[in-house]
């Protein structure tokens, strides 16, 4: 079994999901998602806001 930990960042219009793993490429998701697609989400580590 394979897991993958992104971190998720919203954004206009789509989410950004950054790997842990620097040698991948961030993953960009329209949002809210087109209607024959969905967004599963199996588990949240942690959250929280980010203050400039």
């Amino acid at each position: 079994m394979h897991y993958y930990l992104k971190k998720v960042y919203t954004e206009d219009n789509c989410l950004r999901l950054v790997s842990i793993n620097p040698k991948y490429d961030d993953i960009i998701i329209d949002f809210p998602p087109s209607a024959d697609t969905h967004i599963k989400i199996y588990a949240v580590v942690g959250s929280g806001k980010v203050v400039d």
